[in-house]
């Protein structure tokens, strides 16, 4: 079992190697210090072949070694050697998860690991790209603040190596820029805003460069990366400078949306970034209501990907929760649009729940004009109640008890809108037993819980006394509520305990 550094045979033996006994890992340990600051690159490639198949050891001579590899490591990206400098990143992108503490300085990693971005093989590149994101989500204990300052240098990074021309490396280099922008503070706003008029700037000119050979499936990866980091920086930026680039953005989506036979990816990016805006600008997005439905439409659409379409839902209901009254010269289409997606058995199922957030959403944004619509909720909430109270079609696929489980939540959701919506309201009966069920149900989510306190808070205050016997059922659940650690379900229980005792 003797190992020669000089067999060509070193490194296939450790690459089936991972070590299991201290025996073994003792003569590993030995092999790996003994090549690795060799100077022979066979030598130090087969020493990082051992390292990197054992990475996940966690005894404390091994931590202990990786620190002491880290200057080979970084030092090995920039070899001509494409060998070590491949190994070397592999290393760098796998270390964070499992030896983050051994990372004392975050620059001194980040720098070598940004100038490979630049110009480093594709190959090597795209490790640098993972690394780097690997490194910023490693650090969940207070040392974040580490990557900060290097914050713009790393966009940069990202930038320049998207625009390498490959499209693997590309595709990399954006999905970790989304990491960093939805790990971002709220203080980096300039440098956010100059990354938002960069992807801007670059799907517009992608699009007029390439009019008429956007639908490839490089195209289509390529539109779906830069609408997705746009979909992860605009909620970073306050409104003033949301609304600034607000025109571009929305005509930029309009031209994408309009592109045949767009893959469903990147129609969800789209009108993910749409969903940005609205919620950015709130009633300020009213000017583009009107042109906005001349892609969301189609979007709703029994025929639509189910993933296209559960985003579009999710859209319209960020329009009405953000325009409010506004949506009365649209509600009709919209909700006719909505009930289809109801009625069509074809449609999937998980369509569905977000289907009666929206009539929750559209009740409360149209108030009383919501009445008109009335006679088609009157059916529908109850059959969804004999749902969620039905058996599982099937006990051991857990994604049914997750639908059922977002179905409740769904029309407490719907009723509470329509509760806010009417001085009138319907007392639909059906609600009860389900809204019971899911009280004394120990496994219920968080989500539902805050869906069925905030459903009582309604009931509560609407109808008071005249629900007096049916709201006794829920007095255990608030008082579960007020113990709770979630701070936000526990405020609203407070405010229902303080309605119950005026007529309990």
């Amino acid at each position: 079992e003797t190992v020669s550094t000089q067999s060509t045979g070193v490194a296939a033996r450790f690459r089936m190697l991972k070590v299991t006994r201290e025996e073994e890992l003792t003569r590993c340990l030995s092999f790996i210090q003994q090549n690795l600051n060799s100077g022979n690159p066979q030598a130090q490639h087969a020493a990082l072949v051992a390292l990197n198949e054992n990475l996940e050891t966690q005894d404390l001579r091994f931590k202990q070694l990786v620190e002491q590899s880290l200057a080979i490591l970084v030092s090995s990206l920039q070899e001509e050697n494409f060998d070590l400098g491949k190994i070397s990143s592999l290393i760098l992108r796998r270390l964070s998860p499992f030896h983050s503490t051994v990372i004392r300085n975050t620059a001194f990693l980040l720098v070598p690991l940004l100038q490979s971005l630049r110009t480093s093989p594709f190959e090597i590149s795209i490790n640098c790209c993972f690394a780097i994101h690997n490194l910023i989500v490693s650090f969940e204990d207070g040392r974040t603040a580490d990557w900060i300052p290097h914050f713009k240098d790393i966009l940069e990074g990202l930038i320049f190596a998207s625009e390498r021309g490959n499209n693997d490396l590309r595709c990399s280099s954006y999905e970790v820029m989304n990491t960093l922008l939805s790990c971002a503070p709220k203080n980096l706003d300039s440098d956010i805003e100059r990354i938002v008029e960069k992807i801007l700037n670059l799907l517009w000119e992608y699009l007029n460069r390439n009019n008429g050979q956007l639908n490839t499936q490089e195209g289509n990866q390529i539109l779906s990366s830069l609408c997705s980091s746009l979909h992860y920086a605009i909620p970073r930026l306050n409104e003033a400078v949301v609304f600034k680039y607000s025109d571009m953005a929305m005509t930029i989506v309009g031209n994408i949306l309009s592109i045949p036979n767009l893959q469903p990816s990147v129609v969800e990016e789209a009108l993910l970034v749409v969903g940005s805006i609205v919620r950015s600008l709130k009633d300020n997005f009213r000017k583009y209501l009107t042109a906005s439905l001349t892609f969301l439409m189609p979007c709703l659409n029994p025929s639509s990907p189910s993933p296209v379409c559960c985003i579009a839902v999710d859209v319209a209901s960020d329009i009405f929760s953000a325009l409010g009254p506004w949506c009365l010269s649209v509600s009709d289409s919209i909700f006719d649009a909505m009930t289809q997606l109801l009625k069509d058995p074809g449609v999937d199922r998980y369509v569905k729940p977000g289907v009666f957030i929206f009539f929750g959403e559209m009740a409360k944004a149209i108030g009383q004009n919501f009445q008109k619509y009335q006679y088609v909720m009157s059916n529908a909430l109850p059959m969804a109640c004999q749902v969620v109270q039905s058996p599982s079609p099937d006990p051991d696929d857990d994604s049914w008890q997750d639908y059922f489980s977002s179905l409740t939540e769904s029309i407490f959701l719907c009723y509470s809108g329509i509760l806010r919506s009417r001085k009138d309201p319907p007392l639909i009966y059906e609600f009860f037993p389900v809204m019971y069920r899911v009280s004394i149900d120990s496994s219920r989510s968080q989500d539902v819980s805050l869906a069925l306190i905030n459903l009582i808070r309604d009931l509560s205050v609407v109808f008071g006394s005249h629900l007096k016997e049916d709201l006794k059922s829920f007095v255990r659940f608030v008082d579960e509520c007020l113990q709770c650690d979630d701070q936000k379900l526990k405020d609203v229980a407070i405010h229902v305990k303080e309605v119950l005792i005026t007529f309990l």
